[in-house]
Formats: C-alpha cells, sequence, structure tokens
C-alpha cells in the first residue's frame, strides 16, 4: 500500500474540524438543571451517568491525541 499523504491530510482536517465542532457546542446543561423540578432523582443519576462518560471519553481522546502527535513526530528522528 503506497504512502497517500492527502488522504492522510484529510483524515487529520476531519480530526480538526471534529475537535472543533465540539468545542463550539454551548454549553447547554446550565440553564437547564436550575429549572425547579427538572428531574426525578434516577433521571438525574441518569444524566449524571452520560455527562461521566462524556467527560471521560474527552479526557481519552485528549491523551490519544497527545500521544499519537508525540510519537508521529518521534518517528524518523531516532534510530
Amino acid at each position: 500500500m503506497a504512502h497517500d499523504i492527502k488522504r492522510l491530510e484529510e483524515k487529520i482536517n476531519q480530526l480538526n474540524w471534529g475537535i472543533f465542532d465540539l468545542a463550539k457546542l454551548p454549553p447547554g446543561f446550565g440553564g437547564v438543571i436550575h429549572n425547579p423540578g427538572w428531574t426525578t432523582l434516577p433521571e438525574f443519576m441518569l444524566v449524571e451517568a452520560g455527562i461521566d462518560s462524556l467527560c471521560k471519553q474527552i479526557d481519552n481522546v485528549t491523551e490519544h491525541c497527545q500521544r499519537l502527535l508525540k510519537a508521529a513526530e518521534m518517528i524518523g528522528t531516532h534510530s
């Protein structure tokens, strides 16, 4: 398989745009969760679990990107 730098560059751009779109999401929960009677305890627990999961996924993606970039920078510089 040949090195298709253009295809790789397109994938990197797709990743960058995905991260950019994620960063543009409004902090929409703040206004919702302060409404009286917003939710029952089980619903609260479900939303909290969802938020916890999303935070962990973002942490994992951030760490993965950092490690991938570090490794990519090392390629060809060490023998």
